[in-house]
């Protein structure tokens, strides 16, 4: 029995050690190798974004928060943008209100790469309405000039009612822009 498992784990490493040499390395462009590695780089992102409950993708379709009548779901993809001495994440989100009373979204503990950085919401959306507005990050104290230069981000969502008192504070998550 210890025969056949020595054979069968030696098959294996040698099927590992064709496929791995299978790469010629000295035959591929500076293109092709650097394809390879921000490929490898984007997927350790994507698994590092998704470990966790308190890790959140902005894309197109993301849910931000869904409590008690209120929902708010990102439309379409993040955005930089570099005005030279200013810059900016930007996304679109849509607030739909189904309850009965007028209901706020801010945003606030905003950080990017270790920088307190100012955040804004939606605002004020009033009862059985929808509303399409921008999620805004000043962050030109992190030195970014992409969304690839990104290390972390972290922001706190919540709902506030008619008298600007809050009734709901999510957590501070980290999120991720693709």
């Amino acid at each position: 029995m210890k025969k056949v498992f020595c054979i069968v784990v030696c098959l294996i490493l040698v099927c590992a050690i064709a496929i791995a040499e299978s790469i010629n390395w000295a035959n591929l462009s500076d293109e092709e190798i650097t394809a390879i590695i921000e490929a490898g780089q984007a997927e350790l992102k994507q698994r590092k974004a998704t470990d966790g409950e308190n890790n959140t993708i902005i894309k197109d379709g993301t849910v931000l928060i869904d409590y008690e009548g209120i929902t708010v779901t990102v439309e379409g993809d993040p955005r930089f943008d570099d005005y030279g001495d200013s810059q900016y994440i930007n996304f679109t989100a849509v607030t739909e209100n189904s309850s009965d009373t007028d209901k706020g979204i801010a945003t606030d503990n905003a950080s990017v790469n270790g920088w307190e950085c100012f955040s804004d919401g939606p605002g004020m959306i009033s009862a059985h309405k929808k509303s399409r507005n921008e999620f805004c990050i000043y962050c030109t104290d992190a030195d970014i000039h992409s969304l690839d230069e990104i290390e972390e981000c972290f922001i706190r969502i919540y709902v506030y009612d008619e008298n600007y008192h809050t009734i709901y504070e999510g957590e501070t998550k980290q999120y991720y822009f693709n």
